[in-house]
């Protein structure tokens, strides 16, 4: 299973499970969707720094660069 088809799968689910009232942005599927969209989006901007095609004096690459990395598992 590629990326696109792990979201598109949560976005299906999070859209069948809402009930009355529900608002699918909070659903766990939806946040989980929208986490790994920014992840993927974030191990590419680190890599377009390392590759030299972002300068790493800009404000995104220095703020991405400084923050801390503590994985939890």
């Amino acid at each position: 299973m590629n990326k696109k088809e792990l979201i598109a799968l949560l976005k299906d689910m999070a859209e069948l499970d809402l009930t009355d009232g529900s608002v699918i942005s909070d659903h766990p599927c939806s946040v989980a969707a929208k986490a790994i969209e920014q992840c993927i989006d974030d191990i590419n901007f680190l890599r377009d720094i390392v590759n030299g095609k972002v300068e790493g004096k800009s404000k995104a690459a220095i703020t991405m660069l400084k923050m801390p990395y503590n994985p939890r598992w």
